[in-house]
């Protein structure tokens, strides 16, 4: 395991903290995994990509998905690209401002 990834692992693994308090067990249809959605946002920053841009990406490229905590390539798509506009609404303007510090 190479340093960055180490790195992305900390990383993610802090922002998991901060943001599940956003997450409750057990009420509504099962939430993806937030180090994916988190990493969806951040590589959707960093690429300057759209929604459904960045979801096309992940599907296409192998680094995005390892980023994303993927261990083995994924061949359909994350999420829909609407499933983003949730997430952010969910985290609010705080997670999102987090998101920004880290990726910017």
């Amino acid at each position: 395991m190479s340093s960055d990834q180490k790195n992305s692992d900390i990383f993610l693994g802090s922002c998991n903290i901060r943001v599940s308090v956003h997450y409750t067990e057990g009420i509504g249809a099962p939430s993806k995994p937030i180090r994916l959605m988190v990493g969806l946002l951040i590589l959707k920053q960093l690429e300057n990509l759209s929604d459904e841009a960045v979801v096309l990406q992940w599907k296409r490229n192998p680094y995005y998905q390892a980023f994303c905590g993927m261990q083995e390539f994924q061949r359909k798509l994350p999420c829909h690209s609407t499933e983003l506009v949730h997430f952010r609404k969910r985290i609010g303007t705080e997670g999102v401002e987090l998101l920004s510090v880290y990726s910017g």
